[in-house]
């Protein structure tokens, strides 16, 4: 067919492919060689366009049909990407047609007889609409040849008996004359500046459309100085050479423009491009582009997308775009709302399938098919019923408006949707609104707590199992410090669609946070879900898109948690994936942590297991007391001083260290109670002695972090003191320096208290936190416990016996007494005795014995 219509031409494809190989050591910016040039004319003489494209879509060529058909010479598109000249092409598939012919793809062509719309769309991209003359055919081949591996010919051609209008313009004779290289298409333009200027910057010539630019007249401005216009143009730089003095001015400017000035005063950023002439070296074009005008365009139609959008987004009707196939473009969030339909599960469906109508006698209802038909618009009026599979029947009221495109044929439609009931409208909006994020139109928190709820249920009913994902954004912050936050709320929306179209229609995709999303994989098993995340992962990391100048990319630390039969929370399962996602963040940009289920359940159900025999331990009073001497380095004292060491008692009478049930016990909230118990029978036991026999002995006791901030238990305790013959100077608490840091503001008010009452004070394994000495100012204690691992390294180590040294002597400082925990050797005791430790506590000076014993 395109043979057919092609006229009688100097060379086809094949052979003009041909004779492209014979100069393409010279296709670029070199005009001068004597091959191009002819090959130019011949192909310049065709009826139709050629295009040569390198395999980065940059055009290597430009025949004069083209300038004619687009408006713009050759020498401004040279070196130029189509997506960048035409943005408007990425609305179709041409791009990515270029992008699979460059890779060895085989050739397209698009005839308007099967393919209008792609005609028409390139049309309208490529002329920006202004251009009558229609195409008729498309053609893209690639070329074959070493040096042109990738490259890409591209024909256009237009039917002939519309031909376009190359008639000269007034005044375009002037610059042909000084630039017959130009040609027609370039003085006509509509869309280029041009003016022509001397080695000293005198304006020489002006084509209309940069008078109208400017809004000067081509009399106020020819012989005048280039600095009229461009004022940071001097006339004393320009003396040597005027070219250079352009270029550099360009480069100092961010992106490569300079400022005019109009006859009103107004300041343009101007694009421009410098051009030689060889038969006039003399003379130098510039060619002019408004780039401010065409910022200021994109940023209003920005503006206006976003006011749309909300628009769109907040009205109380669903509303649904379809294309003539029935195709869904989009819907709104109360129509998704409205059909149930989640945000990616309209996807790739047809209206046909997913709206489902019936009247009042239970008889379908096509409102879009009756609109195509009738190709006006149908209301259904307010006795239709909207069917939802699990839900009863909505009553509505539903139009449908048919959409035409530029040549007034039928191209889809709009579906309104209104429910009937005016509070049934208002209670979907709301409903909407509670669950789903109204910038990205993604779920909220709340919906994805709904949706894990409802897959944990299949996952527990079907024996199925499902995969969350937790990701966290790099650079978001950077984005908005940098671009603004209208560029982080296009991130945001861009980044949505891109996990849109990164996985199925069933998955949910949800905003979280304000850079953290969650993706809920949905009847995956983990093998394959990993592999899916994996595959989002690589998506992410290739991913940008332009801003301005410059492109945007962000990086994402990816967390997962698997649901199955043994999960049972929702808040256990995003809790697991955040913390899954903080691991993958600290080991690196742009990476996976798999969470591990199996060892999480091993643990989960060994601490449920230390929970049961603890709570039946406390039942039955299976604790015990076990006491080990804190002994004076420094002289003999009269207080016998001892830190109380619980021990849980096995059914079968074996001793349980605590350090397989103090962790379930903290875990599980019993600490407080085990702290509970241990004091009381402290306290029991010196109750029950003479007051001639417990004089003299001290106890020092364990507290956690949880029963120090635990206000109940400080007033028992304070309570059972007061009224206790105990003097409370007989008891000793002792709080980890971690616990000290963590709870500080309640450590205070628990020392603070029971100070007063005359209770000592020390603070366990000090050095073994990062803010000890900072802390250790503010905290009112009386003994410093120098954690063990220090004093077992100190033979060895001469930084640990430089640390216990340092320790010692600033607690010294501080009038506070030091206690060396973990003493085992004979060598570590004489060390300590050297640096003047007050006081030892380990195996070496004596092992933990019953309080049975210690007190008879």
């Amino acid at each position: 067919m395109l043979a057919r219509l092609r006229p009688v031409s100097v060379l086809t494809i094949d052979t003009r492919s041909e004779f492209l190989k014979s100069f393409q050591d010279t296709v670029g910016p070199a005009l001068a060689d004597a091959r191009r040039d002819i090959a130019q004319a011949l192909i310049d003489q065709q009826s139709l366009g050629v295009v040569l494209l390198d395999s980065n879509q940059r055009i290597l060529f430009w025949n004069r049909w083209m300038a004619v058909w687009t408006g713009l010479f050759e020498a401004q598109v040279l070196g130029e990407s189509m997506g960048k000249l035409f943005p408007g092409l990425k609305a179709g598939d041409l791009l990515t047609t270029l992008v699979t012919v460059s890779n060895g793809g085989a050739g397209i062509c698009w005839q308007r007889e099967l393919e209008p719309e792609r005609l028409d769309l390139l049309q309208s991209a490529m002329t920006g609409g202004k251009q009558k003359q229609q195409l008729c055919s498309f053609a893209l081949r690639p070329v074959a040849g070493s040096k042109l591996d990738g490259c890409a010919v591209m024909e256009l051609m237009a039917f002939p008996e519309r031909p376009a209008d190359t008639r000269p313009r007034p005044g375009a004779a002037n610059v042909a004359a000084v630039n017959p290289a130009a040609g027609q298409a370039l003085i006509e333009s509509d869309r280029l500046g041009v003016l022509t200027v001397d080695n000293v910057g005198f304006i020489r010539q002006i084509n209309p459309c940069m008078e109208q630019l400017l809004g000067y007249s081509a009399g106020q401005l020819l012989d005048k100085p280039l600095r009229v216009i461009f004022p940071d143009i001097s006339g004393d730089e320009a003396a040597h050479s005027f070219r250079q003095v352009i270029e550099f001015r360009q480069r100092q400017h961010p992106e490569g423009l300079l400022d005019a000035v109009t006859a009103e005063g107004q300041v343009l950023q101007i694009e421009l491009s410098i051009f030689g002439q060889s038969a006039q070296p003399d003379i130098l074009t510039l060619l002019c582009r408004d780039a401010t005008r065409g910022e200021q365009a994109a940023a209003a139609l920005l503006h206006q997308r976003e006011q749309l959008t909300a628009i769109y987004s907040q009205v109380a009707d669903g509303i649904l775009l379809v294309d003539r196939r029935g195709s869904i473009d989009h819907i709104n969030p109360v129509g998704l709302e409205m059909l149930g339909l989640t945000g990616g599960s309209h996807r790739q469906a047809n209206i046909r399938d997913i709206l489902l109508l019936q009247n009042g006698d239970n008889m379908a209802v096509t409102p879009f098919d009756d609109m195509l038909n009738r190709q006006c618009t149908v209301n259904t009026g307010d006795n239709v019923r909207l069917l939802i599979p699990g839900r009863e029947p909505l009553a509505i009221n539903l139009t449908a408006v048919p959409l035409r495109d530029r040549v007034n044929r039928l191209a889809g439609g709009v579906i309104v949707m209104r429910a009937a009931s005016e509070f049934r409208r208002v209670s979907t909006r709301l409903s909407w609104q509670a669950t789903h994020d109204p910038l990205t139109q993604l779920p909220n928190r709340r919906q994805i707590e709904n949706e894990i709820t409802r897959a944990i249920d299949a996952a527990h009913l079907e024996n199925c199992s499902h995969m969350l994902l937790y990701l966290d954004l790099y650079n978001f912050s950077v984005v908005n410090d940098t671009c603004g936050h209208t560029a982080g709320d296009e991130l945001l929306r861009r980044f949505s669609s891109l996990l849109a179209g990164s996985v199925e229609k069933n998955d949910v995709i949800a905003r979280i946070g304000n850079d953290e999303f969650a993706i809920l994989l949905w009847d995956r098993t983990p093998e394959i879900a990993r592999e899916d995340a994996e595959r989002l992962l690589w998506r992410i990391k290739e991913y940008s898109f332009p801003w301005g100048e410059q492109r945007l990319r962000v990086g994402v630390s990816i967390g997962t948690r698997v649901i199955d039969r043994e999960t049972s929370s929702e808040i256990d399962v995003l809790v697991s994936a955040g913390a899954s996602c903080a691991a993958a963040k600290e080991s690196g940009r742009n990476r996976i942590h798999f969470h591990h289920q199996g060892k999480e359940i091993h643990h989960r159900r060994s601490m449920a297991r230390w929970t049961t025999r603890i709570s039946e331990a406390l039942e039955q009073g299976r604790f015990a007391v076990y006491c080990q001497p804190i002994v004076p380095l420094r002289g003999v004292e009269s207080i016998r001083h001892f830190e109380a060491l619980v021990r849980m008692v096995a059914p079968d009478g074996n001793i349980i260290s605590p350090g397989r049930f103090i962790p379930a016990a903290e875990n599980s909230g019993l600490v407080d109670e085990i702290d509970r118990w241990v004091l009381d029978q402290i306290l029991v036991s010196l109750e029950g002695l003479a007051p001639s026999r417990r004089a003299g002995i001290r106890f020092s006791v364990n507290l956690s972090g949880t029963t120090i901030g635990d206000e109940r238990f400080r007033d028992y305790l304070l309570d059972r003191l007061r009224h206790s013959s105990v003097d409370a100077g007989q008891i000793q608490f002792e709080i980890t320096e971690t616990s000290a840091i963590r709870h500080f503001d309640r450590a205070m008010a628990f020392i603070k208290a029971f100070r007063g009452m005359g209770c000592h004070f020390s603070l366990d394994d000090f050095g073994s936190g990062l803010s000890s000495f900072g802390y250790l100012k503010a905290l009112p204690v009386d003994y410093l416990k120098i954690d063990g691992g220090f004093i077992r390294n100190m033979e060895l180590s001469h930084v640990d016996h430089s640390m216990v040294s340092t320790i010692n002597h600033l607690a010294h400082v501080m009038g506070i007494d030091t206690i060396a925990e973990s003493v085992e050797t004979r060598g570590q005791l004489s060390m300590l005795e050297t640096m003047g430790i007050d006081y030892a506590q380990g195996y070496y000076l004596g092992a933990p014995l019953s309080m049975d014993r210690v007190l008879k």
